[in-house]
């Protein structure tokens, strides 16, 4: 908590804390299990770096094996040690938002009248 004690300190030290802290955590986290139990025992930490609920959120959505939201994703990965932690998650993620805006597109093309001459 000391982060909320010393914000002025915090502003000028969370990037580089957080750079420092990305770096120890395991690139390639062998099981979910294994994520879990470093999130829930580094949750101060990861608090001070990002926000502890999207964080639980995440976690509780891939325990469930549901959907993650992007937002909470997208808010999470903002931080370079969010950014490794999910690193698997972002990819999925980053496919989601890709396929969401390609539906998007054909969505708005098919609003316009094309002549059959300018489609083929």
């Amino acid at each position: 908590e000391l982060h909320k004690k010393f914000p002025n300190f915090w502003a000028k030290a969370k990037n580089d804390f957080d750079i420092a802290f990305a770096s120890y955590i395991p690139t390639a986290v062998p099981s979910p299990g294994i994520r879990q139990e470093f999130v829930r025992g580094h949750m101060p930490a990861l608090c001070a770096l990002m926000d502890g609920e999207s964080v639980q959120q995440i976690e509780q959505a891939l325990r469930d094996k549901t959907e993650v939201p992007i937002a909470l994703l997208q808010l999470v990965m903002e931080a370079h040690s969010g950014a490794t932690l999910y690193r698997s998650e972002g990819v999925a993620m980053r496919y989601r938002v890709f396929v969401q805006n390609i539906n998007k597109r054909i969505a708005e093309l098919e609003w316009h009248d094309f002549d059959q001459s300018e489609i083929k």
